[in-house]
């Protein structure tokens, strides 16, 4: 009868170590899910924000410069004179500098028979 009682409490010893181990194994593997946080209601941010473009023109002969947004076309003879008028630096450095300090992104610079155009996006 002693050796039944040591057998059986030796065999739920055993089975409650495998148990143990098991869920450890499954754990481990990922096998158990966490558990469920709740839904948060506050909107998520937008991946793809809408975006508004410029544009930077130069002629190929430096007669006329423009820089044009959505809100304002700025006129100017050349880019000293465009800088003056966004009040920065007498240089194209200084311009996009100045251009860059208004939220503007400069997205690619185009060279053709008419001039450089250089474009610009940054969001609404």
């Amino acid at each position: 009868m002693r050796t039944f009682r040591i057998s059986i409490l030796l065999a739920v010893c055993i089975a409650v170590a495998v148990l143990i181990v098991g869920r450890a194994k499954a754990q481990y593997r990922g096998g158990y899910s966490q558990p469920a946080s709740p839904q948060s209601t506050a909107p998520q941010p937008n991946p793809h924000p809408p975006l508004e473009y410029a544009l930077l023109f130069e002629t190929g002969d430096g007669i006329a410069c423009n820089f044009i947004t959505p809100q304002r076309m700025i006129d100017a003879s050349s880019i000293p004179d465009l800088a003056h008028k966004l009040g920065c630096n007498a240089t194209e450095i200084g311009v996009l500098n100045a251009i860059g300090a208004q939220g503007w992104s400069l997205v690619c610079k185009d060279h053709d028979s008419l001039g450089t155009n250089w474009y610009f996006d940054r969001v609404k």
